[in-house]
């Protein structure tokens, strides 16, 4: 209570909410892991704001008006943090951004008046505008979610997320060094005189010189040089070619 029992007054001048949070910014370190201010950060606060000048509105910012204030200012954050991801109870036909808050049309605002009575009432201001201090707050408040579905909405990224995008970069850096080790392997191979690829290479019972290329190898009752009288260096110039293309 203020001089002669008058109560603080948060709600006339959006001010005394913006210097309160940005007073908890400054100081977020000094924010327990929930968030909770202690006696002297209170305190510290109420002599912040005294020291602003006298409220416009109402009686000083005491600390317990001050603790009540900021536990209600949290629970707009976490109400617009659920708008965001989408899972804010019975707000599915809607989006929220911090650019056009909930965007409400002239068409949907019957829709809009029965979605804020059903309790949800804190939506009021962000009919088409969104709250400026949402950022703010999100950096003051800690982080109190912990999993790998963690999302932080100021960067609109998840560690869930995160986590693809990091296997996705490790498999690839396992294809490549997959494909880096077979084309060394190839290159290997191919360095070899054409007169030592032997029986592991092909599965050959011996090195054998091109000119004893039989049916054996091709099944056939002729070389594999002599198809309709002409000379088929395909098989040759396919292997000059691989060849070439690793050497480079």
């Amino acid at each position: 209570m203020g001089r002669g029992g008058e109560a603080a007054d948060w709600t006339s001048d959006p001010k005394d909410s913006e210097n309160l949070i940005r007073f908890f910014h400054r100081e977020r370190q000094r924010l327990g892991d929930g968030g909770n201010p202690d006696k002297q950060l209170l305190n510290d606060a109420a002599a912040h704001l005294l020291s602003l000048g006298a409220p416009k509105h109402g009686g000083p910012k005491t600390p317990d008006t001050i603790r009540s204030r900021w536990a209600t200012l949290r629970k707009l954050h976490d109400y617009i943090e659920q708008a965001l991801q989408k899972n804010y109870p019975g707000a599915s036909g809607w989006t929220y951004t911090h650019e056009l808050g909930f965007n409400v049309t002239p068409e949907s605002m019957d829709a809009w008046c029965t979605f804020l009575k059903a309790g949800n009432s804190h939506f009021k201001p962000f009919t088409n505008k969104g709250w400026d201090l949402w950022e703010v707050m999100h950096e003051t408040l800690p982080t109190r979610a912990k999993g790998k579905y963690v999302f932080n909405a100021a960067s609109g990224r998840s560690s869930h997320s995160q986590a693809h995008e990091d296997l996705a970069q490790s498999l690839t850096q396992s294809n490549n060094d997959s494909q880096s080790s077979e084309t060394s392997s190839q290159s290997s191979a191919l360095s070899q005189p054409i007169s030592n690829w032997s029986q592991s290479d092909y599965g050959s019972s011996q090195s054998q010189p091109i000119s004893n290329w039989s049916q054996s190898d091709y099944g056939g009752s002729q070389s594999p040089g002599d198809l309709d009288g002409r000379t088929d260096m395909s098989g040759l110039d396919q292997l000059a070619s691989a060849a070439l293309q690793v050497s480079q």
